[in-house]
């Protein structure tokens, strides 16, 4: 079987990347600056990192109600039997 000379270049090894010391985030290692922030005020710096922290409020939120349901599908399962 032979590859074709684009999927000959998909690298399956993730990037090395670095974390920022402004903002926290991880950026590639290649790039000089940070993307997320580089640019930004303190202000504007401040803004990004609240919606950064509701955005994993949110996605926390969401595991807990997913956990609750599968303990809730887990428990009628055995009560079926």
């Amino acid at each position: 079987m032979r590859i074709g000379p684009a999927l000959a270049r998909l690298s399956l090894k993730p990037k090395p990347t670095k974390g920022c010391e402004r903002c926290s985030l991880r950026f590639p290692q290649e790039d000089a600056e940070c993307p997320y922030c580089y640019g930004l005020s303190d202000g504007e710096l401040q803004q990004v990192k609240q919606q950064i922290k509701s955005q994993h409020d949110a996605r926390a939120k969401l595991g807990r109600i997913f956990l609750a349901i599968t303990v809730i599908i887990v428990i009628l399962l055995l009560l079926t039997y």
